[in-house]
C-alpha cells in the first residue's frame, strides 16, 4: 500500500520557507546567466556591424558598375573625405576631387557602435572605377565593448573584390 502524506486543512500550495528556497536557487542560476546573455549581445552587435561594413563596400561597387561613375567611402567633413570615423558615407566622385560636389550624390551613410575604429592603409578614402575596380588595400575594425576587444579586416583586391579575416591582433 503506498503512503500518502495528510492534508494540511485541504489547502495546497508552498510554505514561506520552501518558496524562499526556490527564489533564492533561482537567483543564484541568474546571476550565472546574465554575463553570458551581455557577451552574447556584445558578439551580436559586432557581427552586425562587421556585415553592414561589407554590405556598404558591396553597395559603393555596385552602384560604381551601375552608373558607371566613380564612387568613394569615407568620412564626410565639410563635404570633404577626412578619415573613417563615424558616419561613413558612400557618394558618387564624379570627378574624382574627393569631395562632394552639388552635382553629386550620396548613395549610403553607415552610423557604427560607439568604441570602435576604423582604419584604411591608404588615402583617406576607398575609391571603386566605373569598372568596379578599386585601389587594394586593407580596412581595419576595431570594437572595444564589455573589456573585450575584437576586429576584423576587410581586404579589397584591385579587381573590387573583397574578403574579410577576423584578427584582433591588429588593434592593439
Amino acid at each position: 500500500m503506498l503512503y500518502t502524506p495528510p492534508r494540511r486543512n485541504g489547502c495546497c500550495g508552498f510554505t514561506i520557507i520552501e518558496f524562499t528556497v526556490a527564489l533564492a536557487i533561482l537567483g543564484i542560476v541568474f546571476s550565472f546567466a546574465i554575463p553570458k546573455v551581455s557577451s552574447f549581445n556584445d558578439a551580436i552587435k559586432f557581427r552586425s556591424e562587421q556585415n553592414q561594413l561589407v554590405m556598404l563596400i558591396q553597395t559603393a561597387r555596385a552602384e560604381a558598375l551601375n552608373t558607371n561613375n566613380f564612387m568613394a567611402i569615407c568620412h564626410l567633413e565639410s563635404g570633404e573625405c577626412k578619415d573613417f570615423t563615424s558616419p561613413i558615407s558612400v557618394f558618387s566622385d564624379l570627378n574624382n576631387n574627393r569631395r562632394l560636389d552639388t552635382n553629386e550624390a550620396t548613395t549610403a551613410i553607415l552610423h557604427l557602435h560607439n568604441n570602435t575604429q576604423l582604419s584604411w592603409n591608404k588615402t583617406s578614402r576607398i575609391r571603386f572605377a566605373a569598372t568596379g575596380r578599386a585601389l587594394n588595400g586593407t580596412l581595419k575594425y576595431c570594437s572595444r565593448q564589455s573589456d573585450t576587444v575584437k576586429g576584423f579586416k576587410i581586404i579589397i583586391a584591385r579587381t573590387g573584390r573583397m574578403r574579410t579575416e577576423s584578427n584582433s591582433d591588429h588593434c592593439g
